[in-house]
This record gives C-alpha cells, sequence and structure tokens, in this order.
C-alpha cells in the first residue's frame, strides 16, 4: 500500500469518526431539546412552527424537524464520508 492509499484510508477514518460524532452530539441535542419542551429552541423550518403542538405529541417527526441548520450540516457530512466510502470500496 502506498502513501497516498494510506492518505486516503485515513482521510475516511476521519470523516467517518467526525461524521459519527457529529451526528450522536445532535441527536442528543434534539433529545434534551423536545425533553425541555421549549419549542423556541427548535429551531424549526418556517412551514413547520404553525405544527408545534402536533410535534409535541410525537417525537419521532419532532426530531426530524428540528434544528433544520445543524441537521443539513451533518447530512453533507454525511454525504461527503459516503462518497469517500464508495471510492474506498470501489
Amino acid at each position: 500500500m502506498n502513501d497516498v492509499q494510506k492518505d486516503f484510508i485515513r482521510t475516511r477514518n476521519q470523516l467517518q469518526s467526525l461524521y459519527q460524532e457529529a451526528s450522536k452530539k445532535l441527536d442528543e441535542k434534539k433529545d434534551k431539546l423536545f425533553i425541555s419542551g421549549k419549542t423556541e429552541s427548535w429551531e424549526l423550518a418556517p412551514n413547520m412552527r404553525g405544527k408545534v403542538d402536533e410535534l409535541l405529541k410525537n417525537k419521532v417527526e419532532a426530531l426530524k424537524h428540528m434544528l433544520v441548520g445543524e441537521s443539513e450540516q451533518v447530512k453533507t457530512m454525511g454525504m461527503t464520508f459516503g462518497v469517500f466510502n464508495k471510492y474506498f470500496y470501489e
């Protein structure tokens, strides 16, 4: 295995670790926000703000719609890792 391959594997592993850590932290943060019931801190998308009462009754749906910006960042990290992972196995 040459240095380029080793660097690629190292970078892939770092991306995986960063993504998993960010995803876990985001999930924990969302869970705490849901438990707190402080919907003003949920950072919902404008089209979901009128559905707060429904979301308070459905944790699964609420978690999907919380912290839109942070969720998008973590999703992008996951997609970046996915690209590296795809090339790793090809």
